[in-house]
């Protein structure tokens, strides 16, 4: 496979893969608490997972044209990269429980990469994600596997899983749009399909297996982290640095999102560091359940409405261009037919 695409699909995947992914809390929250339905639910997430992203990136520079000229889109993706980022950060406040000059040594490592992807770009980028991204996955998903069991609890289904699993793709969507459509201008139309297809699976495959492993374990669907509370021991300490790996990706993947939104409405780059780094380092301190929990649905709906914008307004000016272009042809026509004589 071209190396290309792997690399493009990590990178990807490294937004979306965070702490609340890998710890199992968005997928509690999103899909698991609804029952054996969420499993319909996840073949729903795939196939928009897939369209979509493929969307983005046969689009990709019509989309970041639009991200740098509409304030409502570029306003509420930075509004969620900022909310998410600060998951990240308080995620790492549950995984390091050392003691506190070696927490910020490590938080003066994490703010370093940090700044070196927002200065370097997307380059910075890939070649972090390329092995720490591909890494964690094939671990988790090791040790996830080795805690599957029989048989799955079942719980109530509800009408409302369907409108979860749809936000939640929704929120990813709109959180990786930017690195999506930044990737999409340097592939070619078979590397996108590619690209697309491959995304999706892997995403929906960790969600598939992590959501049976809730479901025979519903006791662990309150907890913060429920798929960390499974784990004892070596295996434990594994899974705490695994989710330490997915909050520093998706942290450096959110810095490069939210630079881009910024510079399209501020030329500082000293107040754009700030709002991508430091404020995010300080909301975090609210909690990370509490932002999981409550934040995350509310800025799902946030995360719609920047679909909407970046996707579809785009689409249908093209369509309103090509019917009044038709039109006005269509009058020309017309006139020279009257100017004929006879």
């Amino acid at each position: 496979m071209n190396m290309t695409v792997i690399i493009s699909t990590l990178t990807i995947a490294s937004v979306i893969i965070g702490s609340g992914f890998i710890s199992g809390k968005e997928i509690a929250t999103f899909f698991s608490r609804f029952g054996t339905i969420s499993f319909a639910c996840i073949i729903l997430a795939f196939a928009i997972y897939f369209f979509t992203i493929k969307l983005i990136l046969i689009h990709a520079s019509k989309i970041l044209d639009r991200l740098s000229s509409s304030r409502l889109a570029s306003i509420s993706s930075l509004i969620i990269s900022i909310v998410i980022t600060s998951a990240m950060f308080a995620g790492l406040t549950k995984v390091l429980q050392f003691h506190f000059v070696f927490n910020l040594l490590i938080l003066f490592i994490i703010i370093i990469g940090a700044t070196f992807v927002f200065k370097r770009g997307l380059k910075a980028l890939s070649k972090i994600n390329l092995f720490f991204t591909g890494t964690s996955i094939l671990i988790f998903s090791f040790l996830i596997f080795s805690r599957l069991g029989d048989n799955i609890v079942t719980l109530k289904s509800s009408i409302f899983a369907p409108i979860y699993s749809l936000l939640y793709v929704a929120l990813n969507l709109s959180l990786s749009i930017v690195i999506i459509a930044s990737i999409g201008k340097k592939l070619s139309s078979r590397q996108k399909t590619r690209v697309a297809f491959l995304s999706a699976l892997v995403l929906c495959l960790l969600i598939f297996i992590v959501n049976i492993v809730l479901l025979q374990n519903q006791s662990l669907l309150g907890q913060d982290m429920p798929i960390l509370s499974l784990f004892s021991g070596g295996a434990r300490i594994v899974m705490q640095i695994i989710i330490f790996i997915s909050c520093l990706t998706s942290i450096y993947s959110l810095v490069f999102s939210t630079s881009v939104s910024l510079r399209g409405l501020c030329k500082n780059e000293f107040i754009n560091f700030g709002v991508s780094i430091i404020l995010p380092l300080f909301i975090g301190l609210i909690g990370y359940g509490v932002i999981i929990d409550y934040v995350y649905p509310i800025i799902s709906v946030l995360s719609v409405i920047v679909l909407i914008d970046l996707l579809f307004i785009p689409f249908f000016k093209r369509t309103n261009k090509k019917i009044h272009s038709s039109g006005k042809d269509t009058k020309k026509g017309d006139a020279c037919h009257n100017d004929i004589k006879f």
